[in-house]
């Protein structure tokens, strides 16, 4: 992606310079402004990087990612005006603003055009079950190479708790924030749903069911820390019981008292 950008930057740039002048090929200007093409591709590859562009997967992508686009033009922006001073080239205002323009919608065009090409290939491929595994730590990375070898299941990310972590890519898939479980599960068509918490403790457990309370999804849970310790293998998953969802230990029926009852 990073050098997609730095041609899609001197493009906007040429791109600017043609609209200002209506001309293809505005010679004498392009030739006066010859630092834009240099240093405006460098610096904003450098500071698409710092804004953490790079972390972001199309298939995570959201308003949030345009939004870093248009910090990241908008100081290029101030940077290119800043340069035609320092250089004295003075290129018309107009052009660093039609440049703003441009690039935001070149960067960000371009990555919806593939993010909307993935959603494609992923809802036409109906013969694997959608799956989602919580927690994005060493259990759930270990889980994701379990399932990869089954033909059963598309993993089609983690959602995770950790900010920092939301946007970026692990062994290939996104890690998306808790808070999208719901609509994940809707727009993907999520059929099964994993937890890889084994240090989760029990309300932990029971909030991340209570988000999952109304979804069409069957959950599945790796072995608890003190199973494991037990020596319980991870992939030996256990469907979630009823007193996971209740959030309770499960009370046995006294027989006296049922019997009194009757």
């Amino acid at each position: 992606m990073l050098f997609t950008d730095v041609f899609l930057l001197e493009f906007a740039l040429w791109s600017a310079f043609a609209l200002r002048f209506s001309e293809f090929w505005p010679v004498s200007s392009l030739q006066s402004s010859w630092p834009l093409f240099i240093f405006t591709p460098v610096v904003g590859a450098i500071l698409f990087k710092w804004l953490g562009l790079y972390r972001v997967v199309v298939r995570s992508m959201s308003l949030k990612f345009l939004g870093h686009v248009a910090t990241g033009v908008f100081i290029l922006v101030i940077f290119q005006y800043s340069l035609s001073i320092f250089f004295d080239i003075g290129p018309p205002r107009s052009v660093p603003l039609i440049f703003g323009l441009t690039s935001w919608f070149y960067i960000g065009g371009s990555r919806l055009v593939v993010f909307g090409y993935i959603r494609f290939l992923i809802s036409k491929n109906n013969s694997l079950k959608k799956t989602l595994i919580y927690g994005a730590g060493r259990a759930g990375l270990q889980l994701l190479n379990i399932l990869k070898e089954s033909d059963k299941y598309q993993v089609i990310g983690f959602v995770d708790d950790d900010v920092t972590l939301h946007g970026s890519m692990i062994s290939g898939r996104p890690v998306y924030s808790s808070n999208e479980i719901k609509s994940l599960i809707k727009n993907f068509n999520v059929r099964q749903f994993f937890l890889a918490v084994p240090s989760a403790s029990d309300n932990q457990r029971k909030s991340i069911l209570n988000r999952l309370s109304g979804c069409p999804v069957k959950v599945q849970s790796v072995p608890s820390m003190s199973e494991i310790l037990e020596g319980k293998e991870l992939g030996q998953l256990t469907k979630i019981q009823l007193d996971d969802l209740l959030g309770g230990d499960v009370v046995m029926p006294n027989p006296k008292v049922l019997s009194e009852s009757i």
